[in-house]
């Protein structure tokens, strides 16, 4: 009896000690992994639209001493960030302009990038996984390196990121949390700023145009050559859809890096227009109602978007 209690005894020595080396070493193992930045995906920036609600879900509400609930701004001392916020009133769930990340965090991007990185090692990640903007300097002749602007090398996204360098070593990262609103352009003039007498001018000859086109329409008046009624409505529909497979590939290509295919890619786009102009143009000859009706609808909306677009309704 005695020699199976000591075998149990043995039994769960072993065992503890077991468990006490597995745990030890899942310690180890998560301590090993480093603690990346948040909001901070693969492509090295933040390219999402971060609210002042995504912060606090993930981070928690800010320690209320440091930050209080009217400040501009929400700050995580023990964690080295910072996030900045609009000045006013924003609303109850304000936008983040940009996430800073400082002493003491230790936390980094997918590419290592992190604050007390040597200024070495930065610049070389810096080159390899982003695209630079700018680079600032000191206004003395050969000044050190203050800082440096790059954004994401495959540009699927315009977020930057500021780097800034003290004593040879990374200090502080900037990250843009927001979509900047795309400016108009100042010499662009819209259809409130063009003569009186053009405006008019347009409006009446547009006018005239609908009223002579139904006029015609309801008196019978044909052209002496005209699509095929029976063929118009499925041949238009065939070019509308080649238009907008087009459209769909220019708006790829738009957005790559190469010069050559961006302007490839503007060529698709005017093709796609022409070729979806052109299919609403046959559909609306069709003996069909459903497909002259859903082309007359089609071109409609084109003219009334492009005048919208003319009165600044658009892209303002």
């Amino acid at each position: 009896m005695t020699n199976t209690l000591r075998h149990c005894a043995t039994r769960i020595v072993l065992s503890l000690a077991l468990c006490t080396s597995g745990a030890a070493a899942l310690a180890q193992a998560a301590a090993a992994d480093p603690a990346y930045l948040p909001f901070v995906d693969a492509s090295g920036v933040v390219s999402q639209d971060l609210r002042r609600s995504a912060v606090e879900k993930a981070l928690g509400p800010p320690p209320a001493a440091r930050a209080p609930a009217a400040s501009p701004s929400l700050r995580y001392p023990h964690l080295g960030l910072a996030f900045t916020l609009p000045a006013g009133d924003a609303g109850r769930d304000p936008p983040v302009l940009w996430m800073q990340a400082h002493a003491p965090s230790s936390a980094q991007t997918f590419g290592g990038l992190r604050v007390g990185l040597a200024q070495s090692m930065a610049v070389e990640i810096l080159e390899r996984d982003y695209r630079l903007v700018s680079k600032t300097v000191g206004p003395e002749r050969n000044a050190p390196l203050l800082a440096m602007r790059v954004t994401d090398r495959e540009q699927r996204t315009k977020r930057e990121l500021e780097v800034r360098f003290e004593g040879g070593q990374v200090t502080q990262l900037q990250f843009v949390t927001h979509a900047p609103p795309k400016a108009r352009d100042a010499t662009r003039r819209t259809l409130f700023q063009l003569p009186t007498h053009l405006v008019i001018v347009a409006l009446a000859a547009t006018a005239t145009s609908l009223v002579a086109t139904f006029i015609a329409e309801r008196a019978g008046w044909r052209r002496r050559w005209r699509f095929p009624g029976r063929l118009a409505g499925p041949v238009g529909l065939v070019v509308l859809g080649i238009g907008l497979v087009a459209l769909l590939v220019s708006l790829g290509w738009l957005r790559d890096s190469d010069p050559v295919t961006r302007f490839t890619g503007l060529i698709g786009l005017a093709f796609a227009c022409g070729a979806g102009l052109v299919g609403l143009s046959v559909m609306a000859q069709s003996d069909s109602r459903a497909f002259s009706w859903t082309a007359k609808g089609g071109l409609t909306l084109v003219i009334i978007a492009i005048l919208l677009n003319q009165t600044g309704w658009f892209w303002s």
